[in-house]
């Protein structure tokens, strides 16, 4: 069997930032699928970088947005709050792509539902894989997507 040299890529993932992403989250589906796919394209060789709260853990090369997760069983949020943090994380997330310019965007935290990529989504020059992993978003959030 021939050995075959493989591309090394900048893969990059956005997770929520409702939940830290760590490998020993009990709950968390999302942030534990994020930390599934980080190891494994890690031992890929590829470089993973992972958009998240500060407090994730992760093999790759973490990004952090906010300083801490709001999951909301730990702490009183109100909406004005979880808004303000979304907000932040989706800036952050766009500063990140920007400036890594992976090979790919894996968006598992509805990024390209935001207003800042429907403003700014011209200057991303990385393709963007979604995976949906809650209830379908509303039309008006992706009509956008098919311009």
């Amino acid at each position: 069997m021939e050995n075959v040299q493989r591309e090394k890529l900048k893969i990059m993932q956005i997770a929520p930032f409702d939940l830290p992403t760590r490998k020993d989250l009990m709950c968390g589906g999302t942030q534990r699928v994020v930390s599934n796919l980080d190891s494994s394209y890690i031992d890929k060789n590829h470089e993973s970088f992972v958009v998240a709260t500060a407090d994730s853990q992760v093999e790759g090369t973490l990004l952090p947005t906010i300083k801490e997760h709001l999951w909301e069983y730990d702490r009183i949020v109100d909406l004005a709050q979880k808004e303000k943090a979304r907000n932040e994380h989706y800036a952050k997330t766009l500063e990140h792509i920007l400036r890594i310019n992976p090979d790919i965007v894996h968006d598992q935290a509805r990024f390209v539902c935001s207003d800042i990529y429907k403003e700014r989504r011209g200057e991303i020059k990385s393709p963007i894989v979604v995976s949906i992993h809650s209830n379908f978003v509303d039309e008006s959030e992706i009509g956008h997507l098919r311009d």
